[in-house]
């Protein structure tokens, strides 16, 4: 007789699916009692707590905009070293303390105005070398005439190429969360 519980279902990859299964008759069970099972015990854990960040959220917008001033107390070897780090960033002092707690509270990379101009240069290459690629796309795709001339095309350094932005971006970002101290281990 079937079942008059509500369904859950999800999509899986077919591995995942498969080593579902074979976990299921392993305990002896079907896997939609495996999975019964699984989110019986996932209801049961404690709620995760919100972020700082999310507890921090004023609900009214007037709340958003005001600000608050912090006075941090510092030796005279951390101020300089602060106005260091600062300069580098092209940044007052305030602005650097600011952007730090900012990406301790969320995770996120803060970028200077050399980064984010070095960000624009790479984005605007891969979108230009992305419409040439697009361009010829287009033309092989227009006549059959114009097939042979794909051959010609460096396909191999293409990826090369996007391939190497790709990376240089990416090590932007991590030694940007370096710089900040937030770097987790993860590539």
């Amino acid at each position: 007789m079937p079942s008059k519980k509500p369904l859950l279902s999800s999509r899986v990859e077919p591995e995942t699916k498969a080593l579902f299964d074979r976990r299921a008759a392993d305990l002896k069970m079907t896997s939609a009692a495996l999975l019964e099972k699984v989110v019986e015990a996932f209801l049961k854990m404690a709620t995760p707590e919100p972020s700082a960040l999310v507890k921090a959220q004023p609900l009214e917008p007037e709340a958003r905009k005001a600000k608050v001033w912090i006075d941090v107390s510092l030796s005279v070897t951390e101020a300089k070293a602060l106005d260091q780090l600062a300069a580098e960033m092209g940044w007052s002092r305030l602005k650097y303390l600011a952007q730090l707690f900012r990406v301790h509270l969320s995770g996120e990379p803060r970028f200077s105005e050399k980064e984010m101009l070095e960000l624009r240069q790479v984005t605007m290459q891969l979108s230009a070398l992305g419409r040439n690629i697009n361009q010829v796309a287009r033309a092989l795709n227009i006549s059959l005439d114009n097939a042979n001339q794909a051959h010609a095309v460096q396909w191999e350094m293409m990826h090369k190429v996007v391939d190497l932005h790709r990376k240089y971006v990416k090590a932007l970002v991590k030694g940007n969360l370096d710089y900040w101290g937030m770097n987790d281990g993860d590539e």
